[in-house]
């Protein structure tokens, strides 16, 4: 699993090649990556690699995708994030903060140039996340 995702997020992050992008691309290997995580989720924590490739590089270009001018890789790139937050929400503190001020909060404001559809996706990102039980009260305790 870990040389799959490790292919998989050079694949898609923003050095690929930037000359021929195209949505459905990332969009097919954002979905592979949520697959991969929602089969693996519990287990990833047993391999410090993986999971250290999570942490960085995987989350860095999750980053750079959300922030992209298309809504359905923001929306997949959510429902990531909402995957490795069911699985890996301890491991992951640092990173889903700045997920949320970054990306989330970021888009969610109309004064950042966000686009309707944007501000919609992200909208409902924080509408899915407030539904988990544990979630407003570790982002009151963990963020800043």
């Amino acid at each position: 699993m870990l040389s799959f995702v490790t292919k998989v997020s050079h694949g898609i992050g923003p050095r690929s090649n930037t000359l021929t992008f195209n949505e459905d691309v990332p969009l097919f290997t954002l979905s592979l990556i949520n697959s991969a995580i929602e089969l693996g989720g519990p287990s990833i924590c047993q391999h410090p690699k993986l999971l250290a490739l999570i942490q960085d590089e995987l989350f860095r270009n999750l980053m750079q995708f959300g922030l992209s001018m298309s809504s359905l890789l923001l929306s997949m790139v959510c429902s990531i994030v909402l995957n490795l937050y069911h699985h890996l929400r301890m491991e992951l503190k640092l990173q889903l903060e700045a997920f949320f001020s970054c990306v989330v909060l970021r888009l969610a404001q109309s004064r950042h140039g966000a686009s309707y559809q944007q501000q919609e996706v992200a909208m409902e990102a924080l509408v899915d996340f407030c539904r988990q039980k544990t979630f407003m009260v570790e982002m009151y305790a963990n963020l800043d």
